[in-house]
């Protein structure tokens, strides 16, 4: 009896295919986690749609303005994915090179001498003078886990905080480490005067966005996988401890800075995915989708979210676009009554004004 092509498909192919998604080896170990059942968006308070946004373009520097700082003079300094730091002139909306720094830049904060400070995912933490040059402070090693430098805050005894989402992946192994859901990330503490580096926690989840909280004792950060906000005390009765600030958000928590009023402004790239959620209780689950194509695993939408906050935790505006008109926002800073909003995939940055309180 003559076999057709469709016997061996069946055969073989399906077989084969069933024992690559089941035990192919992978180089991820997922950690079991079952999320807080998300809140629907009408729970959420929203006083106006964050559309429509004024896009200003970042040209040829191409996409990724990640972060955003503005500097004394009211320039505008954003950081790009092909490793350059761009700046615009106020009321210039063409940018130019300010520095570039060979990897990819992402938060960037002033400090002592008027350098500018920079937290490279590939170079570690740089300070960048009045002239663009760049020196390398705490160079990326992944022998301590320093691997990922993602955002950082400077107090005013001179100490860089900066987190590292990750011990082993770059930014480009996002949805990786997202799958994983392991404690990769971890806060570091760079002290500008002494020269010394020292690690102050670890067995974090994507330890992201970063602020000093107003008196300067803790650290709120992003804990981005666990769709929360945590606070980390640096000084005082608690130093050293780690406390839960905001939980169960309705995305997953990117940059953080604080506006007016102690309004902290924290940008969402993403909602929460519902697959995502249903496997993070499963880790074979986890694998499996790990071992799909690309193309079929959970993948981000094209959302505009940025929520603020007070100073008890409480979200007192969520801003929402659901268009596609603009996506993947990491970063909203503030100034002058409006939002200055930074994206990781866009060819540009937006500008939105708040809506009078």
């Amino acid at each position: 009896m003559k076999r057709t092509p469709w016997f061996y498909f069946f055969a073989v192919g399906i077989p084969v295919a069933l024992a690559y998604l089941l035990f192919w080896p992978v180089d991820i170990v997922p950690q079991a986690w079952t999320p807080p059942v998300a809140k629907p968006w009408s729970q959420f308070p929203s006083t106006s749609p964050l559309a429509p946004l004024e896009i200003i373009p970042t040209g040829i520097f191409g996409r990724g303005p990640e972060d955003l700082l503005f500097d004394e003079s009211e320039s505008l300094y954003t950081t790009m994915e092909s490793g350059d730091i761009i700046r615009y002139s106020p009321g210039n909306t063409v940018p130019v090179r300010f520095a570039e720094t060979g990897g990819r830049p992402l938060g960037m904060a002033w400090g002592p001498g008027n350098h500018l400070y920079v937290t490279d995912a590939y170079k570690g933490l740089l300070q960048i003078n009045d002239v663009g040059e760049v020196t390398v402070l705490a160079p990326t090693d992944l022998a301590t886990g320093l691997t990922f430098a993602n955002e950082l805050a400077i107090s005013a005894d001179s100490i860089v905080y900066f987190t590292c989402s990750s011990n082993r992946s770059g930014p480009a192994a996002f949805t990786k480490d997202l799958i994983e859901h392991a404690p990769r990330g971890s806060i570091w503490a760079f002290d500008l005067k002494t020269k010394e580096l020292n690690l102050l926690r670890d067995s974090l989840n994507y330890a992201n966005g970063l602020v000093l909280w107003p008196d300067g004792n803790s650290l709120i950060f992003a804990e981005t996988s666990q769709y929360r906000l945590m606070r980390y005390w640096i000084r005082g009765p608690k130093k050293g401890q780690l406390e839960t600030w905001v939980t169960n958000l309705p995305g997953f928590p990117d940059n953080l800075s604080w506006g007016t009023n102690n309004t902290l402004w924290v940008a969402l790239p993403n909602p929460r995915n519902a697959t995502l959620d249903k496997i993070l209780p499963y880790p074979f689950l986890r694998k499996i989708v790990y071992r799909l194509p690309t193309a079929v695993q959970p993948k981000a939408t094209r959302n505009a979210i940025v929520a603020g906050f007070d100073t008890l935790g409480q979200m007192k505006m969520c801003f929402r676009d659901t268009s596609g008109h603009f996506g993947m926002v990491t970063s909203a800073v503030e100034q002058k009554g409006h939002l200055y909003i930074g994206s990781l995939s866009e060819n540009g940055f937006g500008i939105w004004e708040i809506a009078p309180e």
